[in-house]
């Protein structure tokens, strides 16, 4: 079957590369950089293509364009069949060996080797500011979930299934309603309705944002799972979320809050408490983007294992503490760089030995040591014992009780001497009266 883009130019399909309930995705010959996306027979009707149409006028400014990368799949042009009927559409191509769902980035076994706790909040941060230029335009994403955002190991994302997002038409004064979506995403006041018979509001995506940065940050953990049921849904109706209850309820394995700095367990209270009946209290995608852009400039790297990173403002590694309490390590530890072994250079070509009679040590020849030249002895002065008032250096001084001795000494001569001058007087004085 032949399709047609708009100048009526046959489009030539290649293999398909994914496939799914209501379309396939296939390569495009002799156009690298684009797949098409056709829909199954009975799936391509008329107001899915008056939404596409209207996709095409106003597309998002995508926030990463600047450093030649996609973030948002979105149509690039229609197709049509040979009776001019909507087949389906080009969009960009996403590379799927370099780019996986976030349900396979969040997962401990699929970290690759030198993945951190950075990288994860590098990656939320990037889903965060798609999300709002999406919000930008009044497009609301509706069914956002880990499986239709894409991540790179250089921590870019993508948006894909952007057909089933929610596009406004002003124009027509009609709006063309996202009809999936999943339950363990979906708000608590879209909970149990049917996604045809309303339209979402930015509100809706936000829930399911700050879940998604709840997995990608505290190891894939739902927020609303451990708690007293089993069915997410429910507990998402009741706020039974373990980020409102300190950590208490929390699955087994889950890293402790105090991993998440005060300003994000902040916006995680405002969405899943304050916004649970008031919506509009929820942040916005651009405030959770500032606050992941300031912890992940302001990280820290533990001295003892280099993948360990946090938040600058805990005092001690919160990984390590992990792996001593739960026995494993999410993060593991680099594997140490294989050094190259230097060649060993070649062995230098030994000379023939000569002969035995050759061999003999010559005698050493005698030299007489030089004489020291006589020097004419220094001045008294300059000797060395006449330092300090022509005193020789070496003299002892007498130690303070010799000398307090010879004091005592005095004193009583002293006083022996006034004793018996006092005895002369007064003799004088009494042979004078007698």
């Amino acid at each position: 079957m032949e399709f047609f883009d708009r100048r009526g130019k046959a489009v030539e399909l290649g293999p398909a590369v994914a496939h799914g309930g209501e379309a396939e995705v296939f390569q495009l010959t002799g156009r690298p950089g684009q797949v098409a996306k056709i829909y199954r027979p009975g799936k391509a009707t008329e107001p899915r293509r008056k939404k596409l149409a209207r996709m095409l006028v106003d597309p998002p400014v995508d926030p990463t364009v600047k450093i030649r990368h996609r973030s948002i799949a979105w149509p690039e042009e229609l197709l049509v069949d040979a009776s001019h009927r909507l087949a389906g559409f080009t969009m960009p191509r996403v590379d799927t060996r370099i780019f996986r769902t976030l349900v396979r980035v969040y997962h401990i076994g699929n970290y690759p080797p030198e993945l951190t706790w950075g990288h994860l909040v590098l990656v939320a941060r990037n889903v965060a500011a798609t999300l709002q230029a999406l919000h930008d335009k009044g497009y609301v994403v509706g069914d956002l979930n880990e499986s239709n955002v894409l991540a790179s190991e250089n921590c870019l994302v993508t948006f894909v299934d952007c057909d089933s997002m929610q596009v406004p038409d002003p124009g027509a004064g009609r709006v063309h309603r996202c009809l999936v979506g999943r339950a363990d995403y979906t708000p608590p006041e879209h909970q149990g309705k049917s996604f045809a018979d309303f339209d979402r509001e930015p509100a809706s995506d936000l829930f399911a944002l700050a879940v998604l940065i709840c997995q990608l940050l505290l190891l894939g953990r739902h927020p609303f799972a451990g708690g007293p049921h089993q069915d997410l849904a429910r507990n998402i109706q009741r706020r039974e979320s373990f980020l409102l209850h300190g950590g208490r309820g929390a699955p087994t394995g889950t890293p402790p809050l105090r991993i998440l700095p005060s300003e994000l367990r902040y916006l995680f209270t405002r969405c899943f408490k304050k916004g649970h009946r008031r919506p509009g209290k929820r942040p916005t995608a651009d405030q959770w983007k500032l606050a992941l852009d300031e912890i992940y400039h302001g990280r820290r790297t533990c001295r003892v294992k280099p993948r360990h990173v946090y938040s600058r403002r805990l005092r001690s590694c919160p990984w390590c503490a992990f792996a001593r309490d739960h026995g494993f390590d999410p993060f593991g530890v680099l594997p140490k760089p294989t050094r190259r072994k230097k060649p060993r250079p070649a062995p230098k070509p030994t000379p023939a030995r000569a002969p035995a009679a050759a061999r003999k040590k010559p005698a050493p020849v005698r030299t007489k040591k030089p004489r020291k030249k006589w020097k004419a002895p220094k001045t008294w002065w300059k000797m060395p014992w006449a330092r300090r008032k022509g005193r020789p250096a070496n003299r002892k001084k007498a130690p303070r009780r010799d000398r307090a001795l010879s004091w005592t000494t005095l004193v009583l001569a002293a006083l022996v001497a006034l004793v018996a001058t006092a005895a002369v007087v007064a003799l004088g004085v009494w042979i004078l009266l007698d």
